[in-house]
């Protein structure tokens, strides 16, 4: 059996975006309304980093990380075994 690999894209708190910054980026990216946008923001404001967005093509994960990256968001990219790529 083929395992297939995850790849996660997680977004860091960091001291540079505000709580309301990274709700912008969010709805911009994703689409997300506000509550999504929101929630996922309190919880990385909470515990420091969360994955928002999990997919199975490596290429992709890194597609939408860059497009975090450009709107000035601190991320990551890590497979489902917890490593950061």
């Amino acid at each position: 059996m083929v395992k297939i690999v995850k790849f996660g894209v997680c977004v860091l708190n960091d001291s540079v975006n505000s709580f309301e910054d990274v709700i912008e980026v969010f709805q911009a990216v994703f689409g997300w309304d506000i509550t999504q946008a929101a929630n996922c923001a309190n919880i990385i404001h909470h515990k420091g980093e969360y994955t928002v967005k999990k997919v199975d093509s490596r290429p992709v994960a890194m597609f939408i990380a860059k497009s975090l990256k450009s709107k000035g968001l601190s991320v990551k990219v890590v497979t489902d075994n917890n490593e950061t790529i």
